[in-house]
């Protein structure tokens, strides 16, 4: 069952991160690496504008998957100089190497993160457990996420050693991501960093962007006549980094045709693969989309 933004979950979202404190002997940490955000934060705001994603928000995700280092890829942490191998794998779609913000910004659309429009500290909370995953929640619940809260008084101890392994006694030694958000706040204010301290009464009814544009119930195919569902996949062809960029025209001709089979040929989201015929079908919207 997919997990929801409830007024209830958004409420202990809010109360916790209000109270939320950092542990004595790691404030001197806690300190030095939010001063490393603050440092790169014009890196960070170049792949806010391509994304729409809080630059605080694609700094604390820095930390906590690639260590901060700009040589690895936002989704996991792998080396940029190929795709990704861990999960997710095979991103981004283009041709490696890599830059840091050309994978950032493939991260970020995969994700979701830049469809959604609740950077509440509730809504953003949200989507920083999600990206992590929500096994804490739904099977420790007696944990809050070591992902959010560790370094922090929330947080004593147990954590998952691997995907599936939970260690009751293993004690987390990565500062938290919802702590970086709260020091973040200590030296800027919130609408600086992207976010809003309130959040409105029916936060658990407003969390979702745009919605995903729907599949027009043909085949869409190289063609004379414009289309106006052809700009959605362009437009989508674009952001998971084809390139040369096609022209957002509506126009299905012989480039895009070709950015569609290169999307065909290097989709890992299907089982069984795409058929690499240039056509966007029912499944190939699907995958284009990452919808459900």
């Amino acid at each position: 069952m997919a997990m929801r933004l409830t007024q209830a979950l958004a409420t202990e979202y809010q109360n916790l991160f209000a109270s939320c404190t950092v542990k004595p002997p790691y404030r001197a940490v806690v300190a030095r690496l939010t001063a490393q955000l603050l440092k790169h934060q014009q890196r960070y705001a170049i792949v806010e504008q391509a994304s729409t994603v809080p630059w605080a928000v694609i700094a604390v995700i820095h930390a906590m998957e690639s260590g901060l280092r700009f040589d690895r890829h936002l989704h996991n942490g792998d080396p940029l100089h190929s795709r990704t191998v861990n999960v997710p794998a095979g991103r981004p779609l283009s041709m490696p190497p890599f830059t840091w913000e050309t994978s950032a910004i493939d991260a970020l659309h995969y994700s979701g993160l830049s469809q959604w429009r609740n950077w509440s500290i509730a809504g953003t909370l949200f989507k920083l457990e999600a990206y992590n995953g929500w096994g804490y929640r739904r099977y420790h619940p007696q944990v809050l996420s070591p992902y959010l809260w560790s370094f922090s008084e929330h947080y004593q101890r147990g954590k998952y050693a691997a995907d599936g392994r939970f260690d009751a006694h293993l004690v987390s030694q990565q500062c938290g991501a919802a702590v970086l958000l709260k020091e973040l706040l200590s030296h800027a204010t919130a609408p600086a960093l992207g976010l809003r301290l309130s959040d409105n009464a029916s936060v658990g009814l407003t969390t979702k962007g745009p919605s995903r544009p729907q599949y027009p119930g043909q085949l869409l195919r190289r063609s004379r006549k414009p289309h106006s569902c052809v700009k959605h996949i362009q437009q989508r062809l674009n952001a998971l980094g084809y390139q040369p960029a096609l022209a957002v025209d509506n126009h299905f001709g012989a480039k895009t045709e070709q950015a569609v089979k290169w999307f065909q040929a290097n989709s890992p989201l299907t089982n069984p693969a795409l058929k690499v015929d240039g056509i966007v079908g029912p499944k190939t919207w699907q995958a284009l989309f990452n919808t459900d």
